[in-house]
């Protein structure tokens, strides 16, 4: 009877149902951060806030001539297109929608402000009339939590 008793102890110590009677000593439990270490049991780590729009910077740029595909020339004039895809959120579905277009600048910029989240996008890059690179597209869904973007829009050469 005694050896079921102290099995049954033993067993309650390994599942950590342990407790003075059963284990024969407390349990002591020891604070692990700085914070609570010093005594104060406030958490003060920044917690990342959803944000509900961001900026996009795309960067137009053209692949170099085979075998240097890795080359990266950025294509001033490019058009880049931004289009909000086709959702569906419990019964409602929302079709494709322009969200906004823009030329890139001397340098292959083109900048789109205030961009909502919460969405999935598809960004067009057209290179100018008389450009060696073909058009190209890129999905992507953006980070709830950042308010800026940066893309880089390959463009590969034609054929």
């Amino acid at each position: 009877m005694q050896l079921r008793t102290a099995h049954k102890a033993a067993l309650a110590c390994l599942l950590g149902a342990a407790t003075a009677l059963a284990c024969g000593r407390d349990i002591v439990v020891t604070p692990t951060s700085s914070l609570a270490k010093s005594g104060d049991s406030t958490d003060t780590t920044p917690v990342a806030q959803p944000v509900t729009h961001f900026n996009l910077t795309v960067i137009a740029l053209g692949t170099g001539i085979a075998p240097d595909t890795a080359e990266a020339t950025p294509v001033p004039r490019a058009t880049l297109t931004l289009t909000r895809l086709a959702t569906a959120s419990g019964d409602t579905v929302t079709s494709d929608a322009d969200a906004g277009a823009a030329i890139a600048d001397a340098t292959g910029h083109a900048y789109f402000a205030a961009v909502p989240t919460g969405y999935f996008y598809l960004l067009r890059s057209i290179p100018p009339a008389g450009s060696p690179y073909q058009a190209s597209s890129f999905r992507f869904a953006p980070s709830p939590y950042s308010d800026a973007l940066t893309i880089r829009a390959w463009m590969h050469r034609a054929p």
